[in-house]
């Protein structure tokens, strides 16, 4: 009895000692941080004319392709942390921004619409995003931590129709662009080392997956109606971001 007395004493004197020593602290945090995004898309589009007998060649067209865009992203942060122990527990709210654009062109060969074939380029953004996050983790020494995250996400995604080669005959639209929110849900791994009393840095990645996203527009000419209908589907955006952070917990 008096060994196991003794040895939880001793552990509680370490367990003092560590966090006297750790410059992690129980607090609410806030802070901003930087890195590289990677949003990849595989959209799935079909262009179906809906008048028959309009010049040569109008037949359905179904098209798949996959196209993504690396770029920089920008974020900013508010949370709360719990260090109990040798464990640490937080709860945060972000938001991101990035410029970026990932771009797929796909080729309609219809020769009823013009002299050439219509190129369509199809245009995702995802500039804005907001994050709830929880992350649960472990002090390796009284200053560093490792921990894993996890994701609940909503972004704006702006979808655009572009026709790059108009026609003589203005028979295809020159462009149309829709917003959307999505709901994305995902997780990660993150590191962070306290480097004076209340301030930390942190390297974390995640990966998330979004909703489906579906667009269609409908090619009209003066005199005539509609004549078909371009649609495309998103197959769930997927996001990867890895990101330097700064906090202060006061």
């Amino acid at each position: 009895m008096k060994k196991i007395v003794l040895a939880t004493a001793s552990a509680l004197v370490l367990i003092s000692g560590a966090q006297a020593d750790s410059n992690f602290k129980s607090g609410f945090k806030v802070g901003g941080g930087v890195g590289y995004k990677h949003h990849r898309v595989k959209s799935q589009s079909n262009y179906d004319p809906t008048l028959v007998g309009v010049g040569n060649g109008l037949e359905d067209e179904n098209f798949s392709k996959s196209a993504s865009d690396n770029t920089v992203a920008f974020q900013l942060h508010a949370g709360y942390d719990w260090i109990i122990s040798r464990f640490l527990a937080a709860l945060e709210f972000d938001y991101r921004y990035s410029p970026d654009e990932v771009k797929m062109t796909l080729n309609t060969n219809q020769d009823g619409l013009g002299p050439e074939e219509a190129p369509y380029n199809v245009h995702q953004q995802h500039s804005h995003d907001f994050g709830l996050s929880g992350r649960l983790g472990a002090l390796v020494t009284s200053n560093f931590a490792l921990y894993a995250i996890g994701n609940v996400r909503l972004g704006k995604f702006k979808h655009k129709f572009i026709n790059s080669k108009q026609n003589d005959f203005d028979l295809l639209l020159l462009s149309n662009s829709k917003s959307r929110y999505l709901w994305g849900f995902g997780g990660g791994i993150g590191a962070r080392y306290a480097f004076s009393k209340g301030f930390s840095l942190a390297f974390e990645t995640t990966y998330d997956v979004y909703q489906k996203i579906k667009f269609s527009e409908n090619q009209n000419v003066a005199g005539i109606g509609n004549i078909a209908n371009f649609s495309t589907q998103s197959k769930r955006p997927r996001i990867f971001t890895a990101l330097f952070k700064i906090s202060k917990t006061f």
